[in-house]
């Protein structure tokens, strides 16, 4: 799979960027035992 990503570098660059974003948001969750309600957060 890396050598089919370094042939798509724009793709590679989402793709890397997507997963990090996901380690990050399932890191917060699970640190925080859950996610904030939107109105909590000041979204609504």
């Amino acid at each position: 799979m890396i050598g089919r990503l370094s042939l798509q570098p724009v793709f590679a660059f989402f793709f890397i960027f997507a997963l990090v974003a996901l380690v990050l948001f399932v890191g917060w969750g699970l640190y925080l035992a859950g996610f904030p309600q939107f109105s909590d957060a000041g979204l609504i």
